[in-house]
């Protein structure tokens, strides 16, 4: 059975991957996935934090989840700036 580990970016041996080595591999594959922007980890945490807002969690959840101390830190994931859009990743729309 594999070891657990607290990383969620992991080798094959449950070691914790260099950040260089993740962002490369997000580089790597939305390359091959053809999409028009490539995505990095940030990206990521991004969408699953405003995905969770919009869902319905409430801002202070969300706050402690991302270990922000401060709320207007997590209140940027209210930005309706950027969206995601599945077959070609992150979409940057204009601010009015």
């Amino acid at each position: 059975m594999a070891e657990v580990s607290p990383y969620v970016f992991v080798s094959n041996r449950s070691q914790r991957l260099s950040r260089i080595t993740v962002f490369k591999s997000f580089n790597k594959y939305s390359k091959l996935a053809d999409m028009k922007t490539a995505i990095s980890p940030h990206d990521l945490r991004h969408f699953f934090f405003s995905n969770s807002l919009e869902k319905g969690l409430n801002v202070h959840e969300v706050a402690s989840i991302a270990g922000h101390s401060n709320i207007h830190t997590t209140l940027l994931y209210t930005n309706p700036s950027r969206k995601w859009n599945q077959s070609d990743g992150l979409e940057h729309e204009s601010c009015p």
